[in-house]
């Protein structure tokens, strides 16, 4: 757990500056969290920045989407911001970035890695402190996230940034609709859903578009 300051000092170590949205949902202290929003809101650079600031703290991060494509979105961020700015201090060594090998590291010891759900057993495996699923309402496959995904969170009481737009009835609308007031929610986990133009760095007149 991390807590505000830190968090606010850390975005300002990797150079990010999140809109009004992104800073509440990024500081919720929920720790599960569900993100169904427009696209070109910020969902990626604003988990790429929680990505880069577990593993500066020495957790270990998994990106994870239906395809290594999908995936790689979000790491590449990470990347980005984390070559970009200050952060780069802490890289141990060149971040690898062949296809399904993707890796960043940091001196403190954190990882973060992307993921493919396309061959499930490759999610066993060691306790994660954060798992991102990127474009979850794509998975077809409802046992990823109760079978493969969650049981790796349990032991190091780890947290999710599960993300995606909108794509009809799935289980990410299921997931989506625990984390809402007055449902039969699991502990700790909170939604929410934006259109892209609360994102103020869309410019101007594309939303219109």
């Amino acid at each position: 757990k991390v807590d505000e300051q830190s968090t606010e000092d850390m975005w300002k170590f990797m150079s990010f500056s999140p809109h009004a949205v992104q800073r509440n949902m990024l500081l919720d202290p929920h720790q599960h969290k569900v993100m169904c929003c427009g696209r070109r809101f910020g969902k990626s650079k604003g988990s790429a920045s929680e990505a880069l600031k577990i593993a500066a703290y020495g957790g270990w991060v998994w990106v994870v989407a239906p395809t290594f494509d999908l995936a790689d979105v979000i790491f590449e961020d990470a990347v980005s911001m984390a070559e970009q700015s200050e952060y780069s201090s802490i890289l141990a060594g060149v971040p690898r970035m062949s296809p399904g090998r993707q890796r960043l590291m940091t001196v403190t010891g954190g990882r973060i890695y992307a993921k493919s759900s396309e061959k499930p057993n490759s999610l066993l495996g060691r306790g994660i402190d954060l798992i991102i699923f990127d474009e979850a309402s794509k998975e077809t496959n409802p046992l990823i996230w109760p079978q493969y995904l969650s049981p790796t969170l349990s032991d190091r009481s780890g947290g999710s940034l599960v993300i995606s737009t909108p794509d009809g009835n799935n289980w990410f609308k299921d997931r989506w609709l625990l984390g809402q007031p007055g449902s039969q929610r699991i502990p700790n986990i909170i939604s929410w859903q934006y259109e892209s133009r609360v994102n103020p760095y869309l410019p101007k007149g594309e939303w219109e578009e």
